[in-house]
């Protein structure tokens, strides 16, 4: 049997079965509802909103019943009873307050019920491919009498020889025409630029002549005021210099002439007593010996009185400085005492303080975390089928339900491709990587569209008529036109994941080459052609989504929604062992939430989600067995690989520090 189509829809709408009485049927007065969108016992939405029964209902609920049966004993039958059961387990996980739940009156069948017939159960199907026949071209049926024309020769003129002629004069006047016109602009534009030149070139002389002038004028009076100040001081100089002299000659020829005289008379004996002469050569004498004694026995007494204060001084000089050294000491011992002290209540206070920023910031984050459970998490919308929805890029500037992963569904994808050619020890070329996106998008992606949003939204619409207009044709003019446009800052939106990446994919193990190729090959599919054949069908596919984000703001929190935990019980010796939920009994449901709201925003990441993604490329691999020469352990081995590095450098640039918060919500 071939294979199921994942594009198949049912053709017919679901509609209401007739409201009519069967003839086999007594009358009924109540006509029960139709439409189940009408009907109170449909639960619809979130069951986290279901209605609760408040405690006031239940006496209404008896009175009914008591109603019931008595008009079941007036009519003699019996009553139609409404049974009250108490909520499921699933439904006591679901609501938050345990109230029971009210069944409603069974309805009566519609038909009559019968024996069963012989059923023998068979499956058809049609071939997933089959050629359609070529539509027969339409011919329509000839209607009236054929005409024909006779025409003889010479009846019509021969183009050659006639036209051709007079149109290779007029060609060639028109393009000599022309010529001379291009050839006049050109020797016009070139006189103009010239001039110009000339132009500013003399300006530019004319300054700088002047400037010359003006500087030569300055340095000449600079010189002259210069030389007259040398001149002026030199001539001051020499005026206090002779003065100098002329006072040095006058004292030297003047000082020692009264003594000159004096001494030379004494020496010739005019000014010799005799009372001086004695004087000098007796009394002065005596005078000098018994002076002398007496110094020396002065001296001598001195001596021993500067022995004996010397003795003295030492030893109180000693115990003066044991009794200083003792009171440094005792003095060192108290200040090295109180510094002590005043360490160890420094210590207690920095501790004290530590210990209450840490209080603070542990309950800060315990705050933050219960506002991003109840803002955030508690907002959220639960849906069935992970991959049935676009995955996005992690960002805090959504503002509608998402399911969030670093780089999103295209990041994923990109990252996949990296860990086939690192797998594979090859590098893969162009219609390799458009094979492998058809092919993705045609047997292994679920969701509606494979989504890139990237650009801003005025970036999306100026694509849009850039590719209306025309782009290149060629490979490596494409790319490159995709890869400027792209990297542009004016077009990307800032500060995103995708982002990061087109500008240097190296650094998180990816081929620089790989990324051209890979938006070539998905931009071929978003702006294909309708002569474009296979590529223009899967069209719908893709989706370029423009948005109008500002780099303003920051992320207060990362918030990880991870997989569920299980804890298995053992006896008292040994502890619970906690462990991931296998993928087989893992749920295919997730919670969406909106990372940004009118008071802070976060980083979401969707384990979850991740989980279920990758594990549908490696599903679409193995069934589709497009590449039959690989190892799938290794390929599964170095995609988790990637994908774990890839996120870690990307949180630690986009969100460094911020702090990090695990939810076991699915």
């Amino acid at each position: 049997m071939a294979a199921v189509s994942r594009d198949y829809r049912f053709a017919a709408e679901p509609r209401a079965i007739d409201n009519r009485n069967s003839k086999y049927r007594e009358y009924i007065e109540e006509i029960p509802p139709a439409n189940i969108m009408h009907d109170r016992r449909v639960v619809r939405g979130n069951t986290y909103a279901s209605m609760i029964i408040p405690a006031s209902t239940q006496q209404e609920i008896e009175r009914q019943q008591a109603r019931e049966r008595e008009r079941a004993k007036k009519s003699k039958q019996p009553p139609q009873s409404t049974s009250i059961k108490e909520a499921s387990p699933e439904n006591r996980d679901l609501q938050q307050d345990s109230y029971p739940v009210i069944e409603e009156p069974k309805q009566e069948p519609l038909l009559e019920p019968h024996a069963d017939p012989i059923i023998n159960p068979t499956q058809t199907q049609v071939e997933f491919f089959i050629d359609r026949p070529p539509t027969p071209l339409f011919i329509p049926n000839e209607e009236g009498v054929d005409v024909d024309t006779q025409i003889e020769d010479g009846d019509l003129f021969e183009f050659d020889v006639e036209v051709d002629p007079i149109l290779e004069v007029i060609v060639g006047k028109c393009l000599e025409h022309a010529r001379m016109e291009v050839l006049e602009e050109y020797e016009i534009e070139l006189m103009r630029k010239h001039k110009r030149i000339f132009t500013q070139k003399r300006n530019a002389e004319l300054i700088e002549v002047q400037r010359m002038e003006a500087e030569f004028i300055r340095r000449e009076q600079e010189d002259s005021r210069r030389k007259l100040q040398a001149r002026t001081q030199r001539e001051l100089k020499k005026a206090a210099h002779q003065k100098y002299i002329c006072r040095i000659s006058s004292k030297r020829l003047f000082s020692n002439i009264r003594f000159d005289v004096c001494k030379r008379l004494q020496d010739l004996g005019v000014f010799k007593n005799p009372q001086d002469t004695t004087m000098h050569d007796q009394f002065m004498p005596w005078l000098l010996e018994s002076l002398q004694g007496n110094l020396i026995r002065q001296v001598t007494v001195s001596d021993m009185l500067e022995t004996v204060f010397k003795q003295t001084v030492r030893e109180l000089s000693r115990q003066h400085n044991e009794a200083v050294t003792v009171e440094y000491a005792r003095r060192e011992q108290i200040r090295q005492e109180e510094i002590r002290k005043r360490k160890e209540t420094e210590a207690r206070k920095q501790k004290r303080n530590e210990m209450r920023a840490k209080r603070q910031a542990e309950r800060e984050r315990i705050a933050l975390k219960n506002k991003i459970e109840e803002e955030i998490l508690n907002t959220g919308n639960h849906v069935e089928g992970v991959t049935k929805n676009p995955l996005s890029d992690s960002d805090g500037r959504y503002n509608e339900h998402v399911i969030c992963s670093p780089g999103g569904q295209i990041g994923e994808f990109l990252l996949f491709l990296s860990s086939i050619e690192e797998t594979l020890e090859t590098e893969l070329n162009q219609e390799q990587v458009t094979g492998y996106l058809i092919n993705y998008i045609t047997h292994g992606m679920n969701c509606p569209a494979l989504v890139y949003g990237n650009l801003r939204q005025t970036a999306v619409e100026k694509l849009n008529e850039l590719v209306q207009e025309g782009i290149p044709t060629e490979y490596e003019e494409n790319v490159r036109f995709y890869m400027e446009y792209l990297m542009n800052t004016e077009n990307s939106v800032p500060r995103t994941s995708l982002t990061i990446l087109w500008n240097n994919p190296e650094s998180f193990g990816i081929r620089y080459g790989l990324v051209e190729t890979f938006l070539y090959a998905y931009f071929s599919i978003a702006f294909a052609k309708e002569d474009s054949g296979q590529m223009f069908t899967l069209k719908e596919k893709t989706a370029i989504k423009g948005l109008n984000w500002a780099d303003t703001g920051r992320e207060a929190a990362i918030v990880r929604i991870k997989v569920p935990m299980k804890r298995e019980e053992h006896d008292d010796e040994e502890p619970s062992v906690v462990s991931e939920i296998p993928d087989d009994q893992l749920l295919d449901k997730i919670l969406m939430v909106t990372p940004s709201n009118e008071n802070f925003s976060v980083l979401v990441i969707h384990q979850i989600g991740q989980k279920f993604f990758r594990n549908e490329m490696m599903n679409w691999v193995k069934a589709t067995k497009i590449i039959e020469t690989i190892d799938y352990d290794k390929l599964k081995a170095v995609f988790l690989t990637k994908c774990m590095d890839f996120e870690e450098k990307i949180i630690s640039i986009k969100a460094d520090g911020l702090p990090e918060y695990e939810f076991e919500i699915n």
